[in-house]
């Protein structure tokens, strides 16, 4: 008989409710957690293409003063070693580069992890394929 019963029915209603009100934190922790990892993906996203940007423009710098000293030193004007010096500095700007553009993939993939996973075939893809500043 229920009425007989009733303070036992009682705990276990009591005990149900904090467990949803437990299962309810449980969500809202994995959601909150969600949410910051795709905000920390696209932030690093966007510093990363920022980074991109400015370095392919030292790279382009640095590989018109390589060839300014080249010429110069064809010309008799700086020793060799002014000119090895910009080529190395237009190799270290390159790598720099590549080091950038392979933390934009591993970003990319963070935040696909985040989201769940790529786009699906039929949506668009725009971040299907690394962003060039070119």
């Amino acid at each position: 008989m229920p009425f007989l019963n009733w303070q036992q029915h009682n705990v276990e209603r009591k005990s149900r409710e904090t467990d949803y009100e437990l299962a309810v934190a449980r969500f809202r922790k994995s959601l909150y957690t969600a949410y910051q990892e795709v905000d920390n993906a696209l932030s690093t996203r966007t510093r990363l293409l920022e980074n991109i940007e400015e370095q392919f423009s030292i790279l382009e710098l640095s590989q018109q003063d390589g060839a300014l000293s080249q010429r110069r030193y064809l010309a008799g004007e700086v020793a060799m070693q002014t000119w090895l010096t910009s080529i190395e500095t237009a190799n270290q700007a390159e790598e720099t580069l590549l080091h950038l553009r392979l933390a934009q993939l591993h970003n990319l993939a963070d935040l696909y992890k985040a989201l769940g996973g790529p786009p699906q075939a039929d949506e668009p893809q725009a971040d299907s394929q690394v962003e060039s500043p070119a």
